[in-house]
């Protein structure tokens, strides 16, 4: 069917020529596109837990030099009853008590990788991943994670924003890429836009995410 696709194209341009205006599938992206994510996961049905491995390409937009990287880890909303979401919906889920119907994501690894990973090389992290955690290269930044909590410091327990010292000051238009290994556990309903129920999941906002600093 593609050969002569292709072939019904080219003879069909040959006689009405190419459209003069043609059609825009994409429009050009409103940002500059500065951080790119290549994920490995697994999804353990009994557990409701997703285990992942990902490198995190990330350019640095700013003009200043980054010596800090922030990620956002939406799942952590509802990893207890303190968390800046649970309070604002003021909302439990079920289970609470025993624990079993929380939502999280752990951190296991964070390794800053010798160079960024090229947009070509579609098996860096294939070749990462079957290592053993302690034989990854670069620089392991595992010690340095501290949650913080920007928007609003007096909800401690808030474990949505994750800070990563890293050892060394990201340049104003440097690549970097990470190594993250981690792991997830879907909460029960009535989580928002995510979950587990039964064989239903609705996984989303599922894995470690760049943040962005704000004055």
């Amino acid at each position: 069917m593609l050969p002569f696709f292709g072939c019904f194209r080219e003879a069909f341009f040959q006689l009405f020529g190419q459209p003069a205006n043609p059609p825009v599938l994409f429009n050009p992206p409103l940002s500059q596109r500065i951080a790119n994510y290549d994920i490995i996961a697994d999804l353990d049905t009994e557990t409701d837990q997703i285990s992942g491995k990902q490198i995190l390409t990330w350019t640095n937009p700013e003009n200043n030099r980054s010596g800090t990287a922030l990620s956002f880890i939406y799942m952590n909303a509802f990893r207890n009853s303190e968390s800046t979401f649970m309070i604002e919906k003021g909302r439990r889920l079920p289970d609470t008590e025993n624990e079993s119907g929380w939502g999280y994501i752990d951190i296991n690894k964070i390794a800053m990788l010798p160079s960024p990973k090229s947009a070509t090389d579609r098996q860096l992290l294939h070749r990462l991943a079957e290592r053993p955690l302690n034989a990854l290269p670069g620089l392991d930044v595992t010690a340095t994670m501290q949650f913080i909590q920007p928007d609003i410091p007096e909800h401690t327990e808030d474990k949505t924003v994750l800070s990563v010292t890293l050892p060394r000051p990201v340049l104003p238009g440097e690549t970097i890429s990470l190594f993250i290994d981690f792991l997830v556990k879907l909460p029960d309903p009535p989580a928002d836009r995510t979950g587990a129920l039964d064989e239903f999941y609705f996984v989303a906002q599922w894995f470690p995410k760049i943040g962005v600093w704000t004055e």
